[in-house]
């Protein structure tokens, strides 16, 4: 399994990219998120459109989610003809849909290849018959879920926006990887994580690494120093804070 860190910012971040990560289950690539600024930054590192099979949107906040006008644009342009799939809250369908025809009309029109879409379920669902996936509620100020994926022996929990309940440590147990919003060292808020959270979930987990993402952008220069520093250093577990392009690569 192999994370490529997209982005690592918040949602108004003057220097990082918005949270997004690119996950490859052995062939099958799922992208997570797609908030305002991820495309350019997303062919960037990947130039090839037809390189992800699936994105998954936490909550529609536009730093998740409303950089898919740009992203289908782009693959409409490169000559994309693979499908894509598109997984998500409820009403994703109607979301995607609605944005991408609120920024370009004709678009969706203009597309060479099918869109799919599906809405997360209350128990585990299998996509491209390899990854299974499964999701629970977090605390946020809309609709806002975590994910875990598994695939070959391998699980992985990302956070998407929010602090995490009792079903989040539930779902978290026994991943590998913990992919974790980190809003905040050590308080978040009413409805964003922190540091200090991410670690409790990890321990919890019993996981293998540990990523901080989605730091707000104010205290990411201080968490940095406490990072390199050895703050976090001494846990069961690796910590990481992955920068813009890092990959991680598991086997």
């Amino acid at each position: 399994m192999k994370a490529i860190f997209i982005g690592v910012g918040d949602a108004f971040d003057e220097r990082e990219t918005n949270t997004s990560i690119l996950i490859d289950f052995e062939g099958t690539r799922i992208l997570l998120d797609c908030g305002f600024t991820v495309p350019k930054s997303l062919f960037s590192l990947i130039p090839d459109a037809d390189s992800i099979d699936a994105v998954f949107i936490s909550h529609f906040h536009g730093d998740h989610f409303m950089g898919v006008p740009y992203l289908l644009g782009h693959m409409r342009s490169a000559g994309r003809k693979s499908p894509l799939t598109f997984i998500g809250p409820k009403d994703i369908e109607q979301k995607i849909i609605s944005a991408v025809n609120f920024a370009y009309p004709t678009l969706l029109s203009k597309l060479e290849f099918n869109l799919f879409f599906e809405p997360l379920t209350a128990g585990e669902a299998a996509f491209n018959n390899s990854v299974v996936i499964k999701s629970v509620p977090v605390v946020h100020s809309v609709d806002a879920f975590a994910i875990k994926m598994k695939c070959n022996g391998f699980s992985l929990y990302y956070s998407g926006d929010g602090c995490p309940g009792d079903e989040a440590f539930k779902l978290a147990e026994g991943c590998d990887f913990i992919i974790h919003e980190s809003w905040g060292i050590e308080k978040g808020s009413a409805s964003h994580g922190s540091v200090s959270k991410s670690i409790e979930l990890a321990r919890y987990a019993g996981c293998r690494t540990l990523a901080l993402i989605h730091v707000y952008s104010r205290l990411r220069d201080k968490l940095s120093l406490l990072y390199k520093s050895g703050a976090f250093a001494g846990e069961d577990f690796e910590i990481v804070l992955p920068e813009q392009g890092d990959e991680l690569i598991f086997n």
